[in-house]
């Protein structure tokens, strides 16, 4: 073959190769772009799925929220539907409904701040109310609050967190930790002549008689003794029938019953109106002669208490500038008239009263003078020898002389009393 012809040929092998290359090149161009634009789609398609999975995963999310957030309210709203229906059948306010709620536990916290001398004297009895007053009046607000806010809730859709947010922050303190800080900041870094002064001022501002009021800031400044000051007060100007319906006494006896002696405690409240019935306790027995002497000693301060009853009896026995000396007297020897605690102490007034009873002109009823002092006499006689019959007698002879006393102190009644 000529040269030409061969040249001619390899330029011709040489073409059909590069045009095989290049066709195969833009084969496989076309295949990346194909195949670059297909990851681009599935990359879109993707993307678009995780979206909309992520947006309804918000959404349920937020329905899920929603109904959370609902059923919380709804709870809160039920529970404040349910106080408000207390509240509205007790009779009175809210703050009476709170303050009747929280009256027993907070007197027993605050019987447990005070000093033994002053337990039993009523001297807090108004200072109490007051601060009652204060706490029930801050659970009623808290409540109004609360039930007011829960009244938004209609359904799911009306629910979000600044309503909730808004009853959360209107729920009440608990009335436990409630009474507890209140009673703290009665007592925390307060001296006992502080709470005096304040339980005086409380009592002056919630009594309305004028004149109990005045005895009682007089009797103050000539003691000091807020105690005896609010005794000598409520002895001297009693509360009359507008101001307390009724007159609780309480009877004590003594009752033998297979040889053993029972101590009978009986509770009775009469309306001075005359309108209603007596209101009697269910009776209450417990062993006159108890574990201790102690223990037989209160019994015996009971019964003679029942006897001639050395707190109440002296009003009708004496003139009245007679009985305000009398009271004054006993407060004197340290001795709340009204709060009489041992038979010691029981003695002490009896004899004290006898000394009034000396003079004629210090008694209501002249014309039995002498009779009502013979027995008295007797009676302040027979009630101080239990005191030595109680340290070395036996139980046959306190009980002997408990009924002594017991029908002295009934005979005396009877001489003013007809």
């Amino acid at each position: 073959m000529a040269i030409e012809n061969i040249g001619e040929s390899l330029l011709s092998n040489v073409r059909q190769r590069n045009d095989k290359i290049a066709r195969q090149n833009r084969k496989a161009e076309r295949k990346d772009e194909l195949k670059a634009l297909g990851m681009t789609l599935a990359v879109g398609v993707g993307n678009k799925m995780l979206a909309d999975r992520a947006a309804d995963f918000l959404n349920n999310e937020q329905i899920l929220a929603s109904n959370v957030l609902f059923k919380n309210a709804s709870l809160a709203r039920t529970q404040a539907a349910d106080e408000q229906k207390k509240i509205d059948k007790h009779k009175g306010t809210a703050v009476d409904f709170y303050r009747d709620q929280m009256k027993t536990e907070f007197e027993t916290q605050f019987k447990l701040q005070q000093d033994p001398d002053e337990i039993g004297t009523k001297l807090y009895d108004s200072k109490m109310f007051d601060e009652l007053t204060k706490l029930a009046t801050a659970r009623a607000d808290a409540h109004k609050n609360l039930y007011e806010s829960t009244l938004k809730i209609k359904d799911v859709d009306t629910v979000n967190a600044s309503i909730v947010k808004e009853i959360k922050s209107a729920r009440p303190q608990k009335v436990g930790d409630l009474i507890t800080s209140g009673i703290a900041n009665l007592f925390t870094g307060t001296s006992k002549q502080e709470r005096e002064q304040a339980a005086i001022q409380s009592i002056i501002k919630n009594d309305p008689n004028r004149e109990r009021t005045i005895a009682l800031a007089k009797e103050f400044e000539r003691t000091g003794n807020a105690i005896l000051a609010k005794n000598f007060a409520d002895m001297t100007v009693v509360k009359t029938a507008e101001e307390e319906r009724y007159q609780t006494s309480t009877k004590h006896e003594i009752q033998i019953l297979n040889d053993v002696a029972y101590l009978i405690e009986t509770t009775i409240k009469k309306d001075r109106y005359e309108q209603r019935p007596d209101i009697v306790s269910k009776p209450k027995a417990t062993k006159f002669f108890g574990t201790n002497t102690e223990e037989t000693k209160a019994n015996v301060l009971k019964t003679a208490n029942t006897a001639f009853n050395l707190s109440k009896e002296p009003a009708q026995l004496l003139t009245s500038p007679a009985y305000a000396e009398f009271v004054k007297a006993v407060g004197d020897k340290n001795i709340v008239l009204g709060n009489i605690k041992t038979i010691e102490q029981y003695n002490t007034v009896a004899e004290i009263l006898q000394t009034f009873t000396v003079d004629n002109q210090n008694l209501k009823d002249k014309e039995r003078s002498d009779t009502v002092k013979a027995i008295l006499s007797s009676f302040v006689s027979n009630s101080i020898s239990t005191q030595g019959i109680l340290a070395k007698g036996t139980d046959d002879e306190v009980q002997e002389a408990v009924g002594k006393i017991i029908d002295l102190g009934t005979l005396l009644k009877k001489q003013y009393s007809n």
